[in-house]
């Protein structure tokens, strides 16, 4: 079962290591763990602001077929539950969210509205919530240089989705062609390795 407090503690714990360990060149993430390694750049810029990318604790991110980040906040009260509508696809991923736990067999996950009242959808267990990031409404988010290795023909929130959140400018695609799984081969990842290369050479550059 999805806990959103499990969420924000492991985005807190990788942050909290870089503030004691780092700071570190870079962060590299395949699928889920891309998707954290996004969120943990989200949050770091949501709670610094636009400081510059050589005081942040990452100069760069690596994500490979990298599935598109949340984020989870606290909700100032409780919000009203809503029904969804099933005809819209978040609405399914949402209830997917919210299955039960299979030794508690409940969920403390609803969907509601977003507290600003934007008419965008959320979860939350009245406490926390978490909304799907979506670059049409929240812009970029991430803005340190990104490489973004994914198939071109995957489902656009197993990469495409992400590269959007990423700005344009200081953001390199690779395409491969194994869907969700790990691209290989030996050109390929004597490419992918250039690639990242000039990644971490842009970061030193900003």
């Amino acid at each position: 079962m999805l806990d959103l407090n499990d969420i924000l503690e492991t985005e807190q714990q990788v942050l909290q290591l870089a503030a004691e360990n780092g700071p570190y060149d870079g962060i590299l993430g395949y699928s889920q763990g891309a998707t954290l390694a996004a969120q943990v750049l989200i949050q770091n810029a949501h709670e610094t602001g636009h400081i510059p990318n050589r005081e942040r604790p990452f100069k760069f991110a690596i994500f490979f077929n990298g599935a598109t980040p949340s984020r989870v906040f606290k909700v100032a009260s409780k919000p009203a539950p809503i029904v969804p509508d099933l005809t819209q696809p978040l609405a399914l991923k949402f209830l997917h969210a919210m299955k039960a736990n299979p030794l508690l067999g409940s969920t403390c996950l609803y969907p509601a509205e977003h507290p600003a009242g934007s008419g965008r959808q959320i979860l939350t267990d009245g406490t926390l919530g978490m909304m799907k990031c979506d670059a049409a409404l929240d812009g970029k988010l991430i803005r340190l240089p990104t490489l973004h290795v994914r198939c071109q023909t995957d489902e656009a929130e197993h990469g495409e989705e992400l590269y959007n959140l990423c700005e344009a400018n200081v953001a390199e695609q690779y395409f491969h062609i194994h869907k969700h799984d790990f691209p290989r081969g030996y050109n390929e990842m004597r490419e992918i390795a250039r690639l990242i290369r000039e990644t971490a050479e842009r970061a030193c550059e900003l």
